[in-house]
């Protein structure tokens, strides 16, 4: 999503300057809807995300914001300084990331959950398996696969190629451990 400038954002705030370190709340009652709008741009919304989705992560996100800058003190609030500016990135980043990792866990458990049910076929360790099976299989799949697969992990990876790299490896290494028979309990030695 558009990264959004503090400088920007106050200069939709009132022109008299204020020295006070922290956001009075008529400027942040008008700087949230700004942030909020922003974040609704249709060319900044991710491809994976759908309208609906990204509506209530913007929400989310100014929610967030409006709390972070509600409680932060700034050395000048109308007009930052370089330390003001990466404070405000910081909390937007914060943001967006706490707001947008539900809905992309969501979106992951669904698809990876289609691509194991669609891919068990051709996949030798789980063909054969009957339906009950297949889908404790893949619930277990798609379960461990969206645990793991974070908007943190994937913005690691340089590029894309590398990034479907994890991915693959992600996914046959849960299908492993999921399809994995249950380990048999060893009765104790009596001594």
């Amino acid at each position: 999503m558009l990264r959004l400038s503090l400088f920007t954002m106050c200069a939709l705030l009132a022109a008299v300057p204020a020295s006070a370190e922290k956001f009075r709340d008529a400027d942040l009652k008008a700087l949230v809807p700004q942030i909020r709008a922003t974040c609704l741009k249709p060319s900044d919304r991710q491809s994976w995300m759908t309208a609906r989705q990204q509506e209530s992560v913007c929400g989310c996100v100014a929610g967030k914001m409006h709390a972070s800058l509600r409680k932060a003190s700034f050395v000048n609030t109308r007009a930052p300084t370089a330390a003001d500016k990466k404070k405000y990135m910081a909390f937007q980043d914060a943001a967006q990331l706490a707001c947008t990792q539900p809905v992309f866990r969501q979106q992951t458990l669904r698809k990876v959950r289609q691509e194991c049910v669609a891919k068990a076929p051709g996949i030798p360790v789980m063909q054969g398996l009957k339906r009950q099976r297949l889908d404790k299989v893949c619930g277990c799949v798609s379960e461990r696969y969206a645990r793991t697969w974070t908007l943190e992990l994937v913005a690691k990876y340089p590029d894309t190629r590398s990034t479907m790299e994890g991915s693959r490896g992600l996914f046959a290494e849960s299908i492993a451990l999921c399809n994995a028979p249950p380990a048999r309990k060893t009765p104790a030695r009596k001594n």
